[in-house]
């Protein structure tokens, strides 16, 4: 019997394919594809081991569970629009050297990658339409480092997210989940792009103990609950820091902040004149700011008429 396939493998458009049992197959070498298979339940694949490209489930309606006990390396992964999938379970996978994409899996409760370490790409867990609406709570407890984006958005019913050893990642989404009220992000320590934290109605207390930079933008915004923002090391923010429209939050701490970055334009100069405390907290300075729309505009003016800069 065949135990590789050098190339891909490719299963789709079989209308009345109810079942796929490849018992003795270890390895692929490219892509591993299952797709618009309506009527597939059943997917027997225990001995493998190696997926060279991707393995992709899409528009598989009746698929209901996926477990690849033996699978330890990976090129990227992408699960989309398989209704009926409960549970995708990868107890072996240690890397995905490309990105990881589950996006908008209806019925979707477990996704479980207990001893992945890295994603080389993006990690994406969306829900578009149907808002992952099973899906309570997503779990990467020895993932350390995202070469890409993370992005956890749109999973209406996601109480919590724990990645407790991520250090490091571009950039970071948390957008639209509603009911998030548990975020472990305890290792955090460098964002390469843009934090973004918004629309997460639930959550409470949101705490990044060794976050030390972020090199874009830093925005907590839109969320209802949110009553204590800790961001105790962070030092250094790139571009824009905004914390907007959170009416519940009493409680900001970012004693280290020393330099926000970002566009020195009339904007920003009129926001930071206004108030440097509010623009950027942790700030130093005694100079409490100017109430009179008029005196910083004034400022601003002749600032402007001693050079464009």
């Amino acid at each position: 019997m065949a135990t590789s396939v050098g190339g891909s493998l490719v299963v789709s458009e079989n209308a009345a394919l109810a079942g796929i049992t490849l018992s003795t197959l270890t390895q692929v070498g490219g892509d591993l594809v299952l797709d618009e298979n309506h009527a597939l339940i059943e997917v027997t694949l225990q001995a493998l081991e190696s997926i060279g490209g991707g393995l992709a489930l899409n528009h598989n309606a009746s698929l209901a569970d996926l477990e690849l006990a033996a699978l330890a390396d990976l090129g990227k992964l992408k699960i989309k629009e398989t209704q009926a999938l409960s549970g995708l379970t990868l107890p072996a996978l240690l890397s995905i050297t490309g990105g990881l994409d589950v996006t908008d899996n209806a019925a979707l409760a477990t996704l479980a990658l207990p001893l992945l370490t890295s994603v080389g790409g993006d990690l994406k867990v969306r829900g578009v339409s149907s808002g992952h609406g099973a899906l309570t709570s997503l779990a990467f407890p020895l993932l350390t480092g995202v070469n890409g984006e993370v992005a956890v958005t749109g999973n209406t019913h996601l109480t919590s997210l724990t990645l407790p050893a991520l250090k490091s990642t571009k950039s970071f989404t948390l957008l639209g989940n509603t009911t998030l009220a548990t975020v472990d992000l305890g290792a955090l320590g460098t964002v390469g792009g843009t934090l973004s934290l918004q629309d997460n109605a639930a959550a409470q207390t949101l705490s990044l103990p060794a976050l030390k930079s972020v090199s874009g933008s830093l925005y907590v915004i839109d969320n209802a609950s949110l009553e204590s923002l800790s961001l105790a090391a962070l030092s250094a923010i790139g571009d824009a820091l905004g914390v907007e429209d959170n009416p519940a939050l009493s409680e900001l701490s970012l004693l280290a902040l020393k330099s926000v970055g970002g566009s020195w334009n009339f904007e920003n100069m009129n926001e930071w004149l206004k108030s440097p405390k509010a623009f950027a907290p942790g700030t130093k300075m005694t100079f409490a700011g100017l109430s009179k729309a008029e005196d910083r505009a004034n400022i601003m003016l002749y600032l402007n008429s001693q050079g464009s800069n």
